[in-house]
């Protein structure tokens, strides 16, 4: 055991970026009730049991950034106890209004129709540097138009302004 904590880095994986067993990031979601499938299943009525552990799903989730209500939320409590690379002391500043219906108030959507409301996380791989979609790439994949769009228009800002980073995701549903 001695051995393996001699050549083992405390604080970065080995592997990194394109020597990774993963390659390239997995992409994490909630709400999550059932672990065995990827499918989110929800019932119009909002009432149903079903919903109740959606939406305390969410909650689990958004606990660690405060109430999750109507109000301008700022997190300060960032010191050497609690490190600016720690995700929730990165979150700054947000105003929950600005996410409805995807909030409390709002149920996170699973009383409205067509508005569902997901969290996405992208898994951290040290070392891995996304690759941006070129123009001529663009023809070469399949996407859907308005993905397509954004990234296209990304890629022509004019000069001065910044090159926008983007990392395209979409979803087909059943």
């Amino acid at each position: 055991m001695c051995f393996f904590n001699a050549i083992i880095d405390p604080f970065e994986p080995t592997l990194q970026g394109d020597t990774s067993f993963l390659k390239s990031p997995g992409i994490g979601y909630r709400p999550q009730i059932d672990y065995t499938t990827d499918e989110i299943w929800f019932d119009e009525d909002s009432s149903s049991e079903k919903n109740k552990k959606l939406i305390k799903s969410f909650e689990d989730v958004l606990e660690p950034y405060g109430d999750f209500t109507d109000h301008a939320y700022r997190r300060s409590d960032c010191s050497d106890d609690n490190p600016i690379n720690d995700f929730p002391c990165r979150l700054k500043e947000y105003n929950h209004k600005d996410f409805a219906p995807c909030n409390k108030a709002g149920h996170f959507g699973l009383t409205s129709g067509l508005a569902k409301c997901f969290l996405l996380r992208l898994n951290k791989i040290y070392g891995w540097k996304p690759a941006d979609y070129k123009l001529s790439q663009l023809n070469d994949v399949d996407m859907p138009d308005k993905v397509r769009k954004i990234i296209d228009a990304a890629n022509r800002r004019p000069p001065g302004e910044g090159k926008v980073r983007l990392i395209p995701l979409w979803c087909k549903g059943k």
